[in-house]
């Protein structure tokens, strides 16, 4: 998955979108400087909070690719994160342990997108 944060913040969950295919997010978009993120992921979905605000959720079943349900989908589990070299907008990341909830990782952002 990757969230871009360009005029338009968007996101892409690989093995479920078409490559290049970006949802944007509504234009009810937290104005906050910092911001939080959270990033939930379940066995029929994938749901992205900002600052407590839901801003997507992505069913896996909405996807038209095969390969969506086997790398997401039902005992599949997702603990890892990856930012890109160039970034500089984000200060730090946890993952929960998956005994306490469903979400699996937060993401703190110090800048508006």
């Amino acid at each position: 998955m990757s969230i871009q944060f360009f005029t338009d913040p968007n996101y892409e969950i690989g093995w479920c979108t078409d490559d290049g295919e970006r949802h944007p997010f509504p234009a009810t978009f937290p104005t906050e400087q910092v911001k939080i993120w959270t990033i939930t992921k379940t066995d029929i979905s994938l749901k992205i909070e900002c600052n407590g605000v839901d801003l997507a959720t992505y069913k896996f079943s909405d996807s038209t690719r095969s390969t969506c349900l086997e790398h997401w989908g039902p005992g599949v589990e997702r603990t890892q994160i990856k930012f890109i070299e160039d970034d500089k907008a984000s200060d730090a990341f946890r993952v929960k342990p998956s005994g306490l909830s469903d979400i699996i990782l937060g993401i703190h952002y110090a800048t508006n997108p």
